[in-house]
């Protein structure tokens, strides 16, 4: 019979020597140091300011370990919006704002961390009224002719509606500062104002559609009405 193997007396080959010392070169794994893989997630930021949207949503593709500070500069470059100026409110009832870059002492968080998931809604907040615009003015000029159009076109009177009534079915963009009437004055093109001589009363309603006046609803001033 052979002899029995004294297992403690084995020595490696050169070869299993090598893949001996690469293993005990490895770090141990430690529990509590796991960290999830990273992933892109899509976030959808609405501008909302006091309960007024600003604008289209803002969707973009980040990597759910993006830091914080490192979300605000991105929001910022992308918009040309301040980072001192906004806040982050994410669903239900988590505020992030710049804060000199500490973000609350959370500047290092991952957007996992603080609550940001795919289909989420976050909303970016001026930290002041109209602290700054979404779009440029054009396109809320733009957006105040179509929101008109609408109020118009759905009254169900040819003759259009008086400027009180007008104004009280529509809402002026808050980047907008002049009245209803000067704003009408610009697009004579567009809007038609008639005033009755006995009463006063001025009637607004639109202006001939086939003119080729309506292209994305912002055409140019031509002057002032009759108004």
């Amino acid at each position: 019979l052979d002899p029995p193997v004294n297992l403690c007396s084995v020595r490696p080959t050169s070869g299993a020597r090598e893949g001996w010392a690469g293993a005990e070169s490895s770090p141990p794994h430690r529990l509590g140091t796991f960290a999830p893989p990273s992933m892109s997630i899509l976030l959808t930021f609405r501008p909302v300011d006091r309960e007024w949207v600003m604008g289209d949503d803002m969707i973009i593709d980040v990597d759910n370990g993006l830091r914080l500070d490192s979300l605000f500069k991105v929001l910022s470059d992308k918009k040309r919006i301040p980072k001192s100026r906004f806040k982050l409110h994410v669903p239900p009832d988590r505020f992030y704002a710049w804060e000199n870059g500490k973000v609350g002492g959370k500047a290092d968080w991952t957007v996992r961390r603080a609550g940001f998931y795919s289909k989420s809604i976050i909303k970016i907040e001026p930290l002041f009224p109209l602290a700054w615009l979404w779009h440029d003015l054009d396109w809320y000029e733009a957006s105040y002719i179509e929101i008109i159009r609408a109020a118009l076109e759905g009254c169900g009177e040819a003759r259009g509606l008086s400027l009180q009534e007008l104004a009280a079915a529509t809402e002026k963009p808050p980047p907008l500062r002049c009245t209803l009437r000067a704003f009408l004055r610009k697009w004579p093109d567009k809007f038609h104002m008639e005033t009755n001589m006995n009463s006063g009363t001025i009637t607004v309603a639109l202006n001939d559609m086939g003119q080729g006046n309506w292209v994305n609803g912002l055409g140019r001033p031509v002057g002032l009405s009759s108004v």
